[in-house]
């Protein structure tokens, strides 16, 4: 009897989860908007509501979004530990202890074949680069966020 209560106990939270966190959403000033889906370009952010209805948003409003469960957020870009000016979006891939493992795909021109996409992470704490991973600092990283990953 304990076994059935406890498993549909956990069930009904495993339902409520879900219903709680939509895959599709927008963050903005304004709040979180529940969306159908969610297209982002370079300067705007077009949204289709479950209703069907479409909204366009400028990209400099936008402060997060999530697509198929994966989160975005915009996060100050940092270059050889300097800040560059410019706000990026860059993957949520986990979070512990107030810090964030960011993922942000970069592009090589300096390589073999120009313009060569090569993924770069990034921890931050709120809006302030902590620390920007390198192949020395990769594993023990990776293993305090409990990401299981391994070169390419």
């Amino acid at each position: 009897m304990k076994k059935i209560a406890l498993f549909m106990s956990a069930a009904l939270f495993s339902f409520a989860a879900i219903a709680s966190s939509p895959s599709t959403w927008v963050a903005s000033d304004d709040g979180r908007i529940q969306a159908e889906k969610v297209k982002v370009g370079f300067n705007k952010a077009t949204i289709v509501l479950a209703n069907g209805e479409k909204t366009i948003l400028p990209i400099d409003d936008l402060d997060a979004y999530s697509i198929n469960g994966k989160v975005f957020e915009k996060k100050t870009h940092y270059s050889d530990g300097e800040a560059t000016g410019k706000e990026v979006f860059m993957e949520l891939i986990s979070y512990s202890n107030g810090l964030k493992l960011l993922k942000h795909v970069e592009y090589d021109y300096d390589a073999i074949i120009p313009g060569s996409p090569v993924d770069k992470f990034y921890v931050y704490r709120d809006n302030e680069l902590h620390l920007a991973l390198d192949q020395k600092s990769m594993p023990t990283v990776m293993q305090f966020f409990g990401v299981r990953w391994s070169y390419k």
